[in-house]
């Protein structure tokens, strides 16, 4: 027995297995990686509610296309520089009640990605930054109705296909649940991630205990250096144009089966959560004073709640309004999926037969793009370009703060 007929059409979302009354329903990884449920026959009562309940299977919980549009980026100069883009999530948690609780994908000490959950505040420092590939939601909706139940108010963020998972489990959307889903090109899976740290381990000959995949610490805004660290030492290795891993990601070489067909890409923009959220390239266009390579948020309200959010979020962010063609001008997975890489089913045969994943890798990177050179050398000679329009920029946004 399955909860799909099609095994390929599942997102990983975990509801099934969070809602089965006789925890009969596991997710274990294929042999991509990738978490599928799997049905104990011994333990299944056929009561078929994961079935019922799966968003690939009936009701998806999009809301109406109705959306709005907006660029930003937080005011606080600190918050801005530890996130990935504009610091949008952050400013969302910001206006939320002191008690509230966080819900987002973190790390665990193994390099792990999943997800969990934090009182507002500090502690939502896990939850910030960019983790490119497919985090395990283990129980976290259980939590989050649990939390609903004592009258808290939560945040969730997450891929739209898991906001699509919690609703179902819940049966609806809660007064006092938020949600924000993310821009999404896909989703590798843990394994493509491990095999890449443990090739990168080898090749930099250290042991890695902290990723970040994208450290506006080390460069600014469009083409941050991303790090590894290990050993007390930052490895730095380009995210977006140099790097083994980002390579394979942007060609879409190693995402989910789904991610190919994603329901939540489409030309309405049909999604589940009150807020997307994502990078706003081209963002200079919108507003100069984004452009300070620091990043900035695309914000597409989707909801009455959203709606809610944006008015408060107006208070820590610097907002302008967008309208469609902006939005998606760079965003283009907003209103489509990402087509399907040609060469990853070779990928995949290569990797499970023990391949290293850098020597793989090195045969896709060849004729690399001339954007990817372009950007290559302008992450070696910008910081110098750069450093007199970051002060101006600085000043003027202080000025209206």
């Amino acid at each position: 027995m399955k909860v799909l007929s099609d095994y390929k059409k599942c997102t990983g979302c975990g509801a099934c297995s969070q809602i089965c009354p006789k925890n009969a329903i596991v997710m274990k990884p294929d042999d991509e990686g990738f978490l599928y449920p799997e049905i104990n026959s011994s333990l299944c009562i056929d009561c078929d509610t994961c079935r019922k309940i799966c968003p690939q299977n009936g009701k998806d919980y999009v809301n109406d296309g109705s959306v709005k549009f907006w660029g930003g980026m937080i005011k606080d100069e600190a918050t801005l520089m530890k996130s990935s883009s504009g610091g949008a999530f952050s400013a969302v948690c910001r206006i939320l009640d002191d008690d509230a609780i966080i819900c987002g994908a973190t790390y665990d000490d193994k390099l792990n990605v999943h997800h969990t959950w934090c009182s507002n505040g500090d502690g939502i420092d896990i939850f910030r930054k960019s983790k490119y590939l497919q985090s395990d939601v283990g129980e976290i909706y259980i939590k989050i109705k649990n939390f609903l139940s004592e009258g808290r108010t939560v945040l969730f963020s997450g891929t739209a296909c898991q906001v699509a998972g919690l609703y179902a489990y819940l049966g609806g959307k809660p007064e006092k649940l938020y949600t924000v889903d993310l821009i999404c090109h896909g989703v590798p899976s843990q394994k493509v991630f491990d095999c890449y740290i443990h090739s990168l381990e080898k090749h930099k000959k250290t042991k890695i205990t902290r990723f970040s995949f994208r450290d506006k610490s080390n460069f600014l805004g469009d083409w941050e250096i991303g790090t590894a660290f290990g050993n007390d030492k930052k490895q730095k290795h380009q995210a977006w144009g140099q790097d083994f891993y980002m390579s394979g990601f942007l060609r879409a070489l190693f995402y989910r089966p789904v991610c190919y067909s994603c329901q939540y890409a489409n030309s309405e923009i049909k999604r589940p959560a009150d807020l997307t959220i994502g990078d706003f390239w081209g963002s200079k266009s919108v507003n100069p004073l984004y452009d300070d390579k620091k990043g900035s948020s695309l914000i597409v309200v989707n909801s009455e709640k959203g709606d809610f959010l944006i008015e408060k979020m107006k208070k820590v962010m610097d907002l302008t309004s967008v309208n469609r063609e902006q939005a998606v001008k760079e965003n283009r997975n907003l209103i489509e999926p990402t087509k399907e890489n040609p060469k990853r089913e070779e990928f995949f045969n290569r990797l499970n037969q023990g391949q290293d994943f850098i020597t793989i890798m090195k045969d896709y990177r060849k004729g690399k793009s001339h954007s990817q050179i372009v950007r290559v050398l302008v992450t070696k000679v910008a910081p110098f370009l750069v450093e007199h329009k970051r002060k101006k920029v600085r000043k003027e946004r202080q000025s209206r703060m």
